[in-house]
Formats: C-alpha cells, sequence, structure tokens
C-alpha cells in the first residue's frame, strides 16, 4: 500500500520507505512528474503508467477519493487518464514525504534526491 492517511506520520513512514525502496527505484523526488508521464497537448490529462506511484497512491486511497483508478479505462493496456492537477498535487504530496524530517534520518532519503 502506497501512502494513506493515518494517524502517526512515523508509522507511516518507515514502511513507506522501504516499498519505495523496492518497488519505485526508477523515481526520485526530481523526476515523478516527467518519468513514466506523457504529456498530452491541449488536454486537461496526462497519460500516466500503470507502474507510477501516484497510481498506486490513488489506489491506496479511493474510498477517500470516492474513484477508484482500476475502474478507468487504460490506454493501450500500460496508462491512466489523470488529470494535471491530480497529478502535481499526488507529486507535492510524494515529494513532501520524501523530504520529509522523519524520511531525512533514513538512508534511502538521500538515495531518492538523485
Amino acid at each position: 500500500m502506497l501512502y494513506k492517511r493515518t494517524s502517526n506520520a512515523l508509522d507511516r513512514v518507515t514502511p513507506f520507505l522501504s516499498m519505495w525502496q523496492e518497488k519505485y527505484t526508477e523515481w526520485n523526488t526530481h523526476n515523478l512528474e516527467s518519468y513514466g508521464v506523457m504529456d498530452v497537448m491541449n488536454m486537461p490529462y496526462v497519460l500516466v503508467h500503470k507502474s507510477h506511484p501516484v497510481i498506486d497512491m490513488l489506489r491506496s486511497n479511493a474510498d477517500i477519493l470516492g474513484c477508484d483508478i482500476d475502474e478507468q479505462p487504460m490506454i493501450d493496456k500500460q496508462c491512466f487518464r489523470v488529470s494535471r492537477q491530480v497529478l502535481a498535487a499526488c507529486c507535492d504530496t510524494l515529494r513532501r514525504i520524501l523530504s520529509s524530517e522523519d524520511c531525512a534520518e533514513q538512508p534511502i532519503a538521500r538515495l531518492l534526491e538523485g
């Protein structure tokens, strides 16, 4: 499960970092909005690869969002349409988590910066 709101930030940071290191090795704080994201000119959405961390974030929070990403049609069985606003909000949240003081104490945080 990717980041989901809980009452204690530290309870979710350590498992989050472990999962990130294993599952999202291609992504870091600098390429969240570019790697695995295809711009669709003049449209309010982008195409986001199914393995992108934002897709798992949307999946993990379907109950809060009232929308299940897995019920949305995929493009070429590889990408989902995600609004630019939702992508930006999710990437900002992920960036904030990965850059938080709790994460800064973990060795993986340094790897995510570059």
